[in-house]
């Protein structure tokens, strides 16, 4: 929590995070510490890990998200915004409406530094990320004063109870968000088989 501020009275949007509980733990805790929370789903599979209070779901055509977003983030005065990734449809628009707005973006990726943990960056990740880009930067670091964080927790991706449960609802509901784009193949075994690669290549 010290790396994004204090969160008490300010209002936080979580769009769609990794599958599975990762982002109603995050919402839990930023509850506690406390923040006004809000959830935007795109999909079943995102309603049945958020909490039901404070949960939207989006139906709507992919053209439309554009406007919904900006009213819903001017709407409810958020001022930071919390997703999962920032190259997908839903996410990018979100980004760029939120700098106009002046709000707070972090973005959460697998992976990123090390196989089966999340990291988050202010800003972007990847080619939006702000880390420096210089190999003397890294060349300079004292590895001996880096140390592991006590609380540090692994968040393995291939939980595969977790990811049936998720697309298995998404399916079985799309009628309810018949409008909603993937970022990738619809497919439960398809996100199985990508975890499984991913998780053996370390």
């Amino acid at each position: 929590m010290n790396d994004i501020g204090k969160v008490e009275g300010i209002h936080i949007l979580l769009l769609q995070g990794p599958i599975g509980f990762f982002f109603k733990r995050l919402d839990t805790s930023l509850r506690k510490g406390g923040a006004h929370t809000y959830r935007i789903g795109l999909n079943m599979g995102d309603s049945i890990f958020s909490y039901s209070d404070n949960y939207t779901p989006y139906y709507a055509e992919p053209k439309a998200w554009e406007s919904f977003i900006e009213t819903f983030l001017q709407l409810h005065s958020i001022q930071k915004i919390f997703l999962f990734g920032d190259c997908r449809f839903y996410q990018r628009i979100t980004i760029d409406i939120a700098l106009k707005l002046e709000i707070e973006i972090y973005v959460f990726e697998e992976g990123y530094i090390r196989p089966e943990y999340i990291t988050l960056e202010k800003y972007g990740v990847n080619e939006y990320s702000h880390l420096p880009r210089t190999a003397g930067f890294y060349d300079a670091l004292d590895l001996e004063t880096i140390t592991e964080p006590k609380d540090a927790v692994p968040n393995p991706i291939s939980n595969w109870a977790i990811v049936i449960a998720y697309y298995f609802f998404a399916k079985l509901f799309h009628f309810r968000y018949i409008h909603y784009v993937h970022h990738r193949e619809y497919s439960a075994r398809k996100e199985l088989f990508l975890d499984y690669v991913a998780l053996h290549e370390k």
